[in-house]
């Protein structure tokens, strides 16, 4: 009952405004405590005139009289609580919730503004949020319809609550402060800013199955597509860093838009690098696949750009961009250009796989890394040939292996450098051993054939790779395992591979839905076109929720 009317006191008048508030409260408690404070008469309860008929709770005389009160339990609090805060009492959540209440709005520009806020420090999910400050003539909220979950009296009680569902939960699940529609974004009153987390910003599932009708198909992209306003006439975002990531690498170049380096304080962000080039590849994709030519161009912006080292530690002279981050530049990239996404995916796995060895120990990657960040090393991956058999043959020399054998799907290779790859050893004491090993495309006895022509994917290079008596040096091999058989090493690359490849992919499907759309709605009177388009996005939402805890499972590496 204290924290309940500690946010009414505090400005909240509505019931989603008191969810955010108090996180750990369940909406039926919520409700349930909000009627005693009414029956007590502490709050009046009233309802808007007009369509949207929201509730609106109000402290009444008595319920003002509670203020010193409230007031006296902070203060003990200060007190006599502990003072050292543990990291799982820091919420940013409901830091950003509380910060919105004194923004000093009669200060702020007449056009939009939006401030960002980034956390390096936390999960990926809580890292960034966004203040976005519309002027006074942009602040209404078009009034829909609630769809709530919880029978008449839940909807009776909340109009203001599309769902019904526990809003805690949303918000710890997806790093929201309230529903994940658009419409929760805007406000009414002029005395408070919109609060939007950094994945609202992402394309979310409009309403689906086959009752929905051809307006809402029409209107789906138009609505559910909402992205960060970029460029000044926009507001551009203003970045606010309220603490400091992993310190700047000396060592590391930031390359502007002339090509000139620009050493910038902070991280390297290479989801803002990605979004600042993805119009670039996206113009040349439709040529590239016309052409049957690999995407050469977006390889050389990405060196310059340094994504190839993104995902390597800042203190081995990489980027230091977390996994989540690298599979959110993928999904970027995917959206812009389906080939140069898939091709960089393979020297991203690869890289990834490499990270979790050194990071559990493995000392002898630590050189490849150092390469990969000094030179912009492009890796090469032949996954889609070497499963549980592998494939190729390898003959004892000395000093090391001979090594034969024909690879397909080599994605990236017209640009790529080092091929990661496999071979099999037949050793005398173990059997038929596979072994993995790095073999140099510009090595004699190796050759690129270009005979990949997989329509729509042309562009993306996966040719066959021929190696012919390639020497291969003994402590170059990093894996030793059983032919044929289930290893533990396919336990560590399944959950890093996995959502890395699928974030390009859903990149490409977060582009082509739009285009679907646009189909669709020549026929959006036709109940099995509005069908189809409920289909399509109950798969791609199901889709964007299998991906997001893919991605954590294989946060941090520690999988």
């Amino acid at each position: 009952m204290p924290v309940v009317a500690r946010e009414l006191l505090a400005g909240s008048r509505h019931f989603n405004d008191l969810r955010r508030g108090i996180l750990l409260i369940s909406p039926a408690t919520l409700s349930q405590r909000l009627r005693e404070l009414v029956d007590a008469g502490v709050l009046d309860r009233t309802r808007a005139e007009g369509r949207s008929g929201r509730v609106e709770y109000c402290l009444t005389e008595a319920g003002e009289k509670l203020r010193p009160i409230i007031r006296s339990f902070g203060v003990w609090g200060e007190r006599w609580a502990r003072h050292e805060i543990r990291r799982e009492d820091v919420d940013p959540h409901l830091l950003i919730w509380a910060m919105h209440r004194h923004l000093h709005l009669k200060v702020v520009p007449a056009d939009r503004v939006v401030l960002q806020f980034e956390f390096p420090d936390v999960e990926i999910k809580s890292r960034r949020f966004w203040y976005i400050i519309d002027p006074p003539r942009a602040r209404g909220r078009v009034p829909q319809k609630s769809r709530s979950r919880g029978g008449p009296d839940a909807r009776d009680e909340h109009p203001d609550d599309d769902d019904g569902l526990p809003g805690s939960a949303r918000a710890r699940r997806c790093g929201s402060l309230g529903s994940d529609r658009p419409r929760r974004l805007a406000s009414s009153r002029e005395d408070v800013c919109r609060l939007v987390p950094e994945r609202r910003f992402r394309r979310r599932s409009a309403p689906c199955g086959s009752s929905a009708n051809g307006a809402r198909a029409a209107n789906h992209e138009k609505r559910f597509a909402a992205r960060p306003p970029l460029g000044p006439a926009a507001g551009r975002p203003t970045e606010i860093h309220l603490s400091t990531g992993p310190p700047l690498n000396p060592h590391r170049r930031y390359c502007d838009g002339d090509g000139q380096d620009d050493l910038q304080a902070g991280r390297f962000d290479a989801i803002a690098v990605v979004r600042e080039l993805g119009p670039t590849p996206a113009q040349r994709a439709a040529a590239h696949d016309a052409d049957d030519t690999f995407v050469a161009d977006s390889y050389a912006d990405f060196k310059k750009r340094k994504l190839f080292s993104a995902g390597v530690p800042a203190e081995l002279g990489g980027g230091g961009a977390t996994f989540p981050e690298l599979c959110a530049m993928l999904q970027e990239i995917g959206r812009c250009c389906g080939s140069s996404a898939l091709a960089l995916s393979r020297h991203t796995h690869t890289l990834a796989t490499t990270l979790w060895f050194w990071k559990h120990g493995t000392t002898a990657v630590e050189p490849l890394l150092r390469r990969i960040a000094a030179e912009e090393l492009i890796l090469v991956s032949s996954g889609g040939s070497d499963w549980l058999d592998g494939c190729g043959k390898a003959e004892r020399v000395d000093g090391g292996f001979r090594v034969s054998g024909r690879k397909s799907f080599a994605s990236g290779s017209p640009s790529g450098q080092l091929l990661l790859t496999t071979a099999v050893y037949v050793d005398p004491a173990a059997g038929a051993t596979v072994l993995h090993l790095p073999v140099p495309l510009d090595a004699p006895g190796v050759r690129i054939h270009h005979n990949w022509r997989t329509l729509g994917m042309r562009a993306t290079g996966s040719n066959d790779v021929t190696i012919e008596g390639v020497f291969v040096p003994e402590g170059a091999v990093g894996v030793r395992r059983p032919k044929g058989e289930w290893n533990q090493f396919f336990d560590v690359i399944s959950p890093l591979v996995q959502p890395l490849i699928m974030s390009e992919y859903m990149g490409v499907a977060e582009s082509a839905r739009p285009l679907a759309l646009a189909q669709a709605a020549k026929k959006r009177d036709d109940p099995i076109t509005q069908g189809l388009v409920g289909e399509m996005d109950t798969h791609l939402a199901a889709a964007q929720i299998a991906l997001r805890e893919m991605v954590a499972l294989g946060s941090d590496y520690d999988c």
